[in-house]
């Protein structure tokens, strides 16, 4: 895909997200990579937070890619993460990454001291695949960012929930329900 073609896409992109209420930004050039990125911003919740998620295209070769085109959907939840909530965390991704219809939750490490990489932060991705030729289904973005927005939010209710062992427990209990209930309907009758 050329940069042209990702610029347009963005652009259109950007339009459909504004149109269903969502705040966006494109970017010429964003991330390491200096590729063109579309930020947007999801409604304010409760507490006037609001969930930012970053879209642009990965950057396959062609020859390895030839039939797809990938748009990853990213957010990532600020604050660093302790040792004492890693062990509990780890169980609450786990799960989760078996539950949401979107989504899959990630660690981002950084190498701290040189010696060892460190869990810094939470994340949540998503790719969305169109194939190539084709723009990418602006129904299917749309839903996509709003299921994405809304793993995200529970997300970070796990995140909080971590800090508190009796709330830790009671949460692994409905994730464990919730998990069995999801199988249970996936199964043929």
């Amino acid at each position: 895909m050329t940069r042209e073609e990702e610029v347009r896409q963005l652009e259109s992109l950007r339009e459909c997200a504004e149109d269903i209420g969502l705040g966006a930004e494109f970017l010429e050039s964003a991330g390491e990579q200096n590729r063109p990125a579309l930020t947007l911003r999801m409604p304010e919740d409760e507490d006037g937070a609001a969930n930012e998620i970053v879209c642009s295209f990965l950057p396959l070769e062609e020859d390895k890619v030839k039939f797809t085109n990938y748009l990853q959907l990213y957010m990532e939840i600020p604050g660093e993460i302790d040792d004492e909530m890693m062990p509990s965390l780890l169980v609450f991704m786990h799960q989760l990454n078996q539950i949401f219809a979107v989504g899959q939750c990630f660690f981002r490490f950084e190498d701290m001291d040189g010696s060892k990489a460190v869990a810094s932060r939470v994340g949540v991705r998503y790719t969305l695949a169109s194939p190539v030729g084709q723009d990418v289904d602006e129904g299917c973005f749309c839903e996509s960012v709003l299921l994405l927005n809304d793993a995200f939010d529970f997300l970070k209710y796990v995140l909080d929930a971590v800090k508190d062992p009796q709330k830790s427990k009671e949460l692994i209990q409905q994730l464990q329900e919730m998990l069995v209930d999801t199988l249970r309907e996936s199964l043929p009758r």
